[in-house]
Formats: C-alpha cells, structure tokens, sequence
C-alpha cells in the first residue's frame, strides 16, 4: 500500500509543477495582445485619407489611393489605426477591404463636359465676374466674336473660360454660333471747321460748357477751330493743339477778315512856350495842384 502511495504523490506534485509552468508560459489572449491583419485601400474614387488620430478634424498625415496595402493593428468605433507605405495613422474601417480591389481603369476621369459658345453682345464688352452675381469683382472684358468654353449653366450665369480666364459671364449674351465680327464703323467723329469772330478782345477756351469752367487759354478773331460738337451754346473744340469748349457765339464758319491795326496815330500840333516872366509848369495831370513834372 504505501509503494503504492508513493508514485502517486510524486506524480500529482510532478502534475502540480507542470500546470504551473504551463499557466506562466500560455500566451495572451485576444484582448491581451494586438492582432495584425492586412487590408486593402479601397475608395470608389480619389484618395483616402490617413489621419493622426480617429477624428475626421484630426491633421492628415498621408493620403492612400485605392488598393494600397495596409497593416490594421487594431479597429474602434469606425476608425483602423493602420500602417501604409511607411507611415502610421488612422483610416476610417468604411473604405478597408479585405481583398485587393481592381485596378481603377484611369479613363473614369470624371471629364466635364464642355460646350463652345461665342459672346454675343450688340454693343460694348461683357464682363466675366468672379462669381455668378451681378455685383461680383470683374475678372476680365470680352469683346463679341470671343470664343468661350463653358463648364456649366445655372439660373442665368455659365462658368467659362476665355483669353486663358475663369469667370462667370450672363448666359443672355452668349451664342452657339458666332456672330458677324463688328467692322469698327470707325469711330471718326465728324467735325467741322470754324473761326473765332470775336468783335474786340479774345474768346476764352473753357475746361467745360460752362461760364464758370477754369479757363484752358485764350483764343484772338480768326483762329482756326476743329469743331467735334455743339451743345446748349458751347462747342466742343480743338485749336492751338488744345482742347475745350467755347461760346458758340463767337465762332464762325467763314474766316473773319484781320482787322487792320488802326494804326493809333494821334494827329500832332507844333506850339511854343510864351510867358512873361518865369517859366511854365509841366504837371503830371490836368490840374493846378497836380505835381510838377
């Protein structure tokens, strides 16, 4: 009996030390340690942001376009804390995909479709502002004929380009066809030729039609004047390569004739001094108390 008690004993405490060393060397379980798996980038199109921490304000650390590899160690309320092409961060688990998604076929560029269009003004330039709005900044002038592409059209503005320019121009003034390019009717401004027929003096050239305008310079009888307009009694001119406005008063279509310098002689007498005795005061004016000369 006791031979037989002795194997036994040693065996249970042998058993004993055994289950102690097996319990200290177990490993971790699952929420002990951090388990890798490895994932795939997967967005329907652009990139996926890697973030600091899983907060959409958290700063982007990287961006991952579709397929790139990443190792999770470990996911939480949406979020992935990840390891890709060197750089650690956090991913939102929505766009992580287990298999490798397909290539992305690059011809799904999401091209815009355009249209050609001409401005169609009947006078002037049309502004291209910075936004669809009436009272927008203006980017640029465009003139009609100039050719425009144009992304999109909404209540009455279209976003184009034009002469390199991005703007907003009013859809009114736009058109399919390109209309017939304006022949600058020259803009000459039919003028007339006139003279300045001023009875005595000169006839002032004034900055505007009025009688109180700061006075350009002064015109003398028979000068040659450009007429470019006449409007409530004064004429827009040009003369002596000046430009004003004078009295329409005063000017003539035919050249007055010079007036000859009335030649201002003074017809003379000859008389002699005769007093008595003394001499003859020469006064500085026409009375006895004016001082003598």
């Amino acid at each position: 009996m006791k031979k037989l008690l002795i194997p036994t004993f040693c065996f249970a405490v042998l058993s004993t030390v055994a289950f102690e060393e097996h319990i200290s060397a177990a490993p971790l379980s699952a929420e002990q340690k951090t388990i890798e798996t490895i994932k795939y980038v997967n967005v329907s199109l652009g990139s996926l942001n890697m973030r600091k921490s899983g907060k959409e304000s958290a700063a982007v650390v990287a961006k991952l376009s579709k397929g790139t590899k990443v190792t999770v160690y470990s996911e939480s309320k949406g979020w992935a804390k990840v390891k890709a092409n060197g750089k650690e961060g956090y991913v939102s688990t929505a766009y992580l995909s287990t298999k490798k998604p397909g290539a992305v076929k690059q011809a799904v560029t999401a091209t815009v479709k355009t249209t050609t269009k001409y401005v169609n003004v009947s006078s002037g330039t049309l502004n291209m502002r910075k936004s669809g709005n009436a009272s927008a900044k203006i980017v640029t002038m465009l003139s009609k004929g100039t050719k425009v592409t144009v992304y999109s059209e909404s209540k009455g503005w279209a976003k184009v380009k034009a002469n390199n320019k991005e703007g907003y121009v009013n859809t009114a003034y736009l058109s399919t066809k390109k209309p017939a390019t304006v022949t600058k009717a020259s803009t000459t401004v039919k003028t007339t030729t006139k003279y300045v027929n001023v009875s005595s003096g000169t006839l002032n050239m004034r900055k505007s039609g009025s009688a109180s305008a700061k006075i350009v310079t002064t015109l003398s009888k028979g000068t040659k004047v450009t007429v470019y307009s006449e409007s409530k009694g004064w004429a827009k001119i040009k003369a002596n390569n000046k430009e004003g406005y004078v009295n329409t008063t005063y000017l003539s279509t035919k050249k007055p004739a010079t007036a000859t310098k009335a030649s201002t002689t003074v017809k003379t007498t000859t008389k002699y001094v005769n007093v008595s005795s003394g001499t003859l005061n020469m006064r500085k004016s026409g009375s006895a108390s004016a001082k003598i000369v």
